[in-house]
C-alpha cells in the first residue's frame, strides 16, 4: 500500500515537473497560495533538499557510490560527481567533456592546499563552510579557479569586513591578481580614504614604484593637506634607500597645496631634495603660491587639482567654571582628549563654530560679559577679538549661517528681563551689528541653521525669579526678509534644553519645564512637514544638556539631572528612536561649559 502510494506520488510530481497542462496548474495554484502558505511549501522544500545532501554527505565519508576521488597534496577526497557539478561549472565541464577527467576516477588538483579542497567539497554537500583569517586567501584563490561563487563571494565579503589600514594594499593587490573587480575597487577605495593610515603601515613601504605612483597621483586620497601625501613619500624613498627615483615621485606632489610654514621648514630643508633642481623649482612653485594674493592665485589653482579633505568632527566642550576643562569627545573612541584652557572661566557662555576658528560668546564670570573669545582649531591657540557684544549677557544662544554669527537673546544679570536683542557678527572683518529683534526675548533658548534660516527654539521669558516658560518658536531670513515670524510650536515647554539639526529636521531634548520639573521628553521638528512630533525619552531627566549630531546619532555628553551632573553619554539613534547608555563612557564633567562641534582635522593654510 505504501509502496503504490509512493509510486502514485512519483508519478504526480513527475507530472508536475514535465507535463506543459500539470505546469499550468502548478503555477496557478502557486498564485493563489497565500504568504503563510508559501512560506511552509519553502520550508518543506528546503528541508527535503537538506536532508537529501546530509545522507548524500554520509555515504561520501564512508566512500560509499563515490565516483570521483580528488588527489591533493598525496590526499585522497572521495566525491560524487554530480553533487560536485552542481556547485562548480568548472568541475560539470571537466566531468562532461572529453577531457581526461571525464573517464578517469581519480583527479589530480595542483597548487591548491587539501584542506582548502576538503573544505570546498564539505561545501558542496552541506552549503557551510568557515572563512578565517588562516584560510581565506587560499579559499578565494580555489573557489575563484574552480568558480565556485557563493564561497567566492563569502570570502571577498569577509576580506571586505576585515579591512585594515595595515592589510588594504595586499587585499587590493590579490583581488586585482585574480580579477576580482568588486574588491579590488572596494580595497583601492578603503586605502584612499584612510590614506593616513596606510601611509604608516608596512605595506606601503613595500610598493612597487609603479603602485605608488598610481596612488600618489589620485585625486581620492582623502587627507588634512597634503604635508600627509609628502611625509609619505619621502618616508617610501627613504625606507629601501630609492634615491633614484626621487625626481619621477616628488613630481606627484602638490607643492601648492603644502601649508606655507610646512613648505618653509620641512620640505625646504629636505636633504633628498637638496641637489636636485627639479625638487627645487617645484618647491619654488609652491612657495611661489603662498607669496601671491589670493587673486593672483587663479592659474596656479587651476594647473593644481585638489585632493579630498579629511574630516574628523568631535564634539568641543569650553570651559565654564573651571578654566582649565576643555576637551574634545571622539563618539568613534569614546575617549576625551585635552585642549588648551580657555583665557577666562566664564560660566553658561555659548561656542560657535566657523571654518576652522571657534567663537566663544557671552556668559558670566561674577557678572555677563562683553568679550568674545577665538580658538584656532588648526594651531590649538586662543585669540581675542576686537569685536565686543554691546550689550553683556548671560545664557543667549548662538549659531552660524552663511559665514556669520548670530546671537540671540539672553540675560544682561541675574535676575533680570530676557532679550529680544539678535546680533550679527562677521568673523572676517569682526564688525558686529544689531539684526531684528526676535518676536518674543527669551534666554536658555536654542539657535540653530537650517534651510537657509535661523530657527529659535523655546526658552523662558520674563526673568529668573518669575521664569515663563516657552514651547513657542519662530524663524528668520536675516539675507532676505530679515524679520522673525513664528513657526508651530513645542508640545512641551522648555528651557536649558538641547537643539540639534540632524539631516532636515531640529531635534529638542530634555530640559527644563514649568515647576522647574526636569525633562527627560525629546521632539523633532520636520522641516519638510513643518510639524513637531514627539521621540523617544531619554534614559534621565536632563536640563542644560549639551548635545552634537555625529555620524548617524545624536550624543548627549553633559548636563544635570536632578541631583547632580550627567555622569555617563548617551546616544540617540534617530532612524531607530532609540537612545543607547554607555556605561564605560565618561560625560563632561563641568555642566555651564560652551560646547560645539570642531574639525580636529583643520590645518593653516
Amino acid at each position: 500500500m505504501l509502496q503504490e502510494r509512493a509510486q502514485q506520488t512519483n508519478k504526480e510530481t513527475n507530472m508536475c515537473s514535465c507535463h506543459p497542462v500539470a505546469k499550468r496548474h502548478h503555477m496557478e495554484d502557486d498564485e493563489h497560495e497565500t504568504a503563510e502558505e508559501k512560506q511552509r511549501r519553502l520550508e518543506k522544500q528546503y528541508f527535503q533538499q537538506a536532508s537529501f545532501l546530509t545522507h548524500m554527505n554520509d555515504l561520501r565519508k564512508e566512500g560509499i557510490l563515490c565516483d570521483v576521488i580528488f588527489e591533493v597534496e598525496g590526499k585522497e577526497i572521495n566525491a560524487h560527481r554530480i553533487v560536485i557539478a552542481t556547485s562548480s561549472p568548472f568541475f560539470q565541464a571537466m566531468f562532461t567533456s572529453k577531457m581526461s577527467e571525464e573517464k578517469s576516477k581519480k583527479v589530480t588538483l595542483q597548487e591548491v592546499e587539501a584542506e582548502t579542497i576538503e573544505a570546498l567539497v564539505e561545501f558542496a554537500y552541506t552549503a557551510c563552510i568557515k572563512v578565517n583569517d588562516k584560510n581565506v586567501q587560499s579559499l578565494l584563490s580555489a573557489s575563484n579557479r574552480y568558480q565556485i561563487e557563493t564561497v567566492k563571494k563569502l570570502c571577498c565579503n569577509y576580506l571586505k569586513e576585515n579591512m585594515t589600514p595595515s592589510n588594504c594594499l595586499g587585499i587590493q593587490q590579490f583581488a586585482e591578481y585574480l580579477n576580482c573587480k568588486e574588491l579590488s575597487e572596494e580595497a583601492r577605495q578603503y586605502s584612499h580614504e584612510n590614506f593616513t593610515e596606510v601611509c604608516q603601515e608596512e605595506e606601503f613601504s613595500q610598493l612597487e614604484l609603479p603602485k605608488l605612483k598610481e596612488i600618489l597621483a589620485s585625486d581620492q586620497l582623502t587627507v588634512k593637506s597634503e604635508n600627509v601625501v609628502y611625509d609619505a613619500a619621502i618616508t617610501w624613498l627613504k625606507s629601501k634607500s630609492r634615491e633614484e627615483h626621487t625626481v619621477e615621485v616628488m613630481s606627484l606632489i602638490r607643492y601648492p597645496l603644502i601649508t606655507r610654514s610646512y613648505l618653509s621648514t620641512t620640505v625646504e630643508s629636505e636633504p633628498l631634495l637638496q641637489d636636485k633642481p627639479e625638487c627645487l623649482k617645484m618647491i619654488m612653485t609652491g612657495m611661489k603660491y603662498h607669496l601671491l594674493e589670493e587673486a593672483e592665485r587663479t592659474e596656479i589653482k587651476e594647473q593644481t587639482a585638489l585632493r579630498k579633505k579629511k574630516h574628523d568632527f568631535q564634539i568641543a566642550m569650553f570651559g565654564g567654571s573651571e578654566q582649565s576643562c576643555c576637551q574634545t569627545f571622539d563618539h568613534k573612541t569614546h575617549q576625551w582628549t585635552d585642549l588648551p584652557p580657555i583665557p577666562e572661566k566664564r560660566r553658561d557662555s555659548r561656542a560657535v563654530l566657523v571654518g576652522k576658528k571657534v567663537y566663544v560668546i557671552g556668559g558670566s564670570y561674577l557678572l555677563p560679559v562683553k568679550r568674545i573669545d577665538g580658538y584656532n582649531v588648526a594651531t590649538g591657540k586662543w585669540f581675542k577679538l576686537r569685536a565686543m557684544l554691546e550689550l553683556a549677557r548671560d545664557c543667549p544662544a548662538v549659531c552660524s549661517l552663511n559665514g556669520k554669527i548670530y546671537i540671540s537673546g539672553g540675560t544682561a544679570n541675574h535676575g533680570m528681563s530676557a532679550m529680544d536683542l539678535v546680533e550679527e557678527l562677521d568673523p572676517v572683518t569682526e564688525r558686529i551689528k544689531q539684526i531684528e529683534t526676535l518676536t518674543t526675548g527669551r534666554y536658555e533658548h536654542g539657535m540653530v541653521s537650517l534651510r537657509g534660516h535661523l530657527w529659535v527654539i523655546g526658552g523662558a521669558a520674563g526673568n529668573s525669579h518669575n521664569p515663563q516658560i516657552l514651547k513657542s518658536c519662530e524663524k528668520c531670513n536675516p539675507k532676505w526678509t530679515k524679520r522673525w515670524v513664528e513657526v508651530p510650536s513645542m508640545h512641551q515647554a522648555r528651557k536649558g534644553h538641547a537643539v540639534v539639526v540632524f539631516k532636515d529636521s531640529i531635534y529638542a531634548i530634555g530640559g527644563l519645564s514649568t515647576d522647574n520639573a526636569v525633562l527627560d521628553t525629546c521632539e523633532v521638528f520636520s522641516a519638510a512637514y513643518n510639524t513637531w512630533s514627539k521621540c523617544a525619552p531619554m534614559p534621565w531627566k536632563l536640563r542644560t544638556v549639551h548635545a552634537a549630531a555625529l555620524g548617524d546619532s545624536i550624543w548627549v555628553v553633559g548636563g544635570y539631572r536632578d541631583m547632580g551632573r550627567l555622569s555617563n553619554v548617551f546616544e540617540y539613534i534617530p532612524a531607530e528612536d532609540r537612545w543607547l547608555f554607555h556605561y564605560n563612557t565618561k560625560a563632561f564633567p563641568i555642566a555651564n561649559a560652551a560646547m560645539c562641534k570642531i574639525d580636529t582635522c583643520a590645518v593653516e593654510d
